[in-house]
């Protein structure tokens, strides 16, 4: 399960960490992938993206 949810863990380090880079294109893949792999959390994934960007 942990495994599953890798990806929205890390979703915040990422969005930071490639916006500061100007690699917009790998910010948009993390979100898409977070989205895949963790349905039920795609809102909440949203309102981070939000925060961040």
């Amino acid at each position: 399960m942990l495994r599953r949810l890798r990806t929205l863990f890390n979703l915040r380090s990422a969005i930071c960490g490639n916006n500061s880079k100007g690699q917009y294109d790998l910010v948009v893949k993390r979100v898409h992938e977070s989205e895949v792999n963790c349905p039920p959390f795609s809102c909440i994934i949203t309102k981070v993206i939000y925060l961040f960007i």
